[in-house]
């Protein structure tokens, strides 16, 4: 429709403001001036390491070097192309929101209302936080879309296998969290796909698989005798002055328990990086109370709660570090909100404009800089509004 039209061009003129803006700042700043903790403890070393052709991991304090790289790994090529390395994550950004719109088309929203879900995941408050740092969870995200997308799109053929695998390896490689991540994505989307596999196809998954994900986890059993080194997983020991990862200290389920004022810190906490977006978060009983709901709605709210299960009972969060975290919850927000995206499409109008004002509350927490917005403008209005051919390119992307 061509209200649909107009409204997702207003949408993707707001993303590609912030995409220009984060790249303004990308390349005039860098990693020692912003001084993002875990960017400079471990994620830039690592890349570092990368550089030498060395798949050794670096000695790092609390033997961090050992994380899974592959985000690091492209890291790495900024290094040895001399891009700025606060750029990392602008192109991370851009790659979130290709494949959110391929997922929204995937999953039978038009072109233009895959632009605006796009938008929508693009610019929660908890993913503006991190276009100028080295951290991996944006790139986590986009892989984690990827996947999924693969999942609902493939044909079947053994190039689709391969594809999946690679999107997997590299969800999968960029941290452990993408592991558990990964499981969810087949446990829940993976049934339909796997069915009458042939062993070609099974190789085509798994070599990608293996090569992009898997190998990170091998490097580290044959050096340490523990995949997930340096935590403490199961039986596996970890590095000795690594946090304790016991589910009291180490989860926010286990902190809840030992103390219930922190589940009010974690619902201001997501308020705070979500926005209105939270009430996504009661889908899945909104669903389950209905009944009567499509198959793919049902399957991304039970994806939203496995992987919010995982955030809460497997991977680390404690409370001086909820609003942080969240970042972790960046694939139950996005299954989520596009559960929210299909369940109320016939109430379109309500649901951009809430989207529209979600954006712009994120939006405004920005810092102010009207030379650069205005620098901005007029090339982000030619290009949207003006010159048909650039916005129809991006909707076929």
């Amino acid at each position: 429709m061509e209200t649909e039209k107009i409204i997702s061009k207003i949408f993707f003129a707001l993303v590609l403001i912030l995409f220009f803006y984060f790249l303004y700042f990308g390349i005039t700043t860098t990693p020692a001036q912003l001084r993002e903790s875990d960017s400079l403890a471990y994620h830039i070393p690592i890349a570092q390491k990368l550089t030498s052709g060395s798949f050794l991991p670096p000695d790092l304090p609390l033997g961090l070097g050992h994380y899974p790289a592959v985000a690091e790994t492209i890291l790495s090529l900024f290094i040895i192309l001399g891009l700025p390395l606060n750029t990392f994550n602008v192109l991370g950004f851009a790659f979130l929101f290709y494949f959110s719109k391929k997922t929204g088309e995937s999953f039978g929203l038009s072109k233009e209302v895959s632009v605006i879900f796009a938008v929508s995941i693009v610019t929660l408050q908890s993913v503006l936080r991190w276009p100028l740092s080295q951290t991996v969870d944006i790139w986590l995200a986009a892989f984690f879309l990827a996947a999924l997308y693969f999942l609902m799109s493939v044909k079947r053929d053994v190039s689709d296998f391969f594809k999946l695998g690679v999107a997997l390896g590299f969800l999968v490689g960029t941290k452990y969290s993408g592991l558990f991540y990964a499981i969810a994505l087949m446990a829940i989307f993976g049934k339909t796909f796997l069915q009458k596999v042939q062993i070609t196809k099974i190789i085509a998954l798994v070599t990608p698989l293996t090569f992009l994900g898997f190998s990170w986890y091998f490097r580290n059993y044959l050096l340490t005798g523990n995949p997930f080194y340096p935590g403490n997983f199961w039986f596996f020991q970890g590095h000795p002055d690594f946090p304790r990862t016991d589910f009291v200290n180490w989860t926010l389920g286990g902190n809840i328990v030992k103390n219930s004022t922190i589940l009010w810190k974690f619902i201001e906490a997501e308020v705070s990086e979500f926005l209105g977006w939270v009430l996504a978060l009661a889908l899945p009983l909104y669903a389950f109370v209905k009944r009567k709901i499509a198959n793919n709605i049902l399957s991304l709210c039970q994806l939203g709660v496995l992987t919010f299960f995982i955030f809460i009972f497997i991977l680390p969060t404690w409370p001086g570090i909820i609003v942080s975290n969240l970042r972790f919850t960046y694939p139950t927000m996005a299954s989520l909100i596009l559960a929210a995206f299909l369940m109320f499409k016939k109430h379109s109008p309500e649901l951009f404009s809430f989207s529209l004002l979600n954006v712009m509350g994120a939006v405004i927490n920005l810092s102010y800089h009207p030379k650069l917005f205005l620098l901005v403008l007029l090339p982000v209005f030619y290009i949207v509004f003006v010159n048909k051919k650039v916005f129809k390119w991006v909707l076929e992307l």
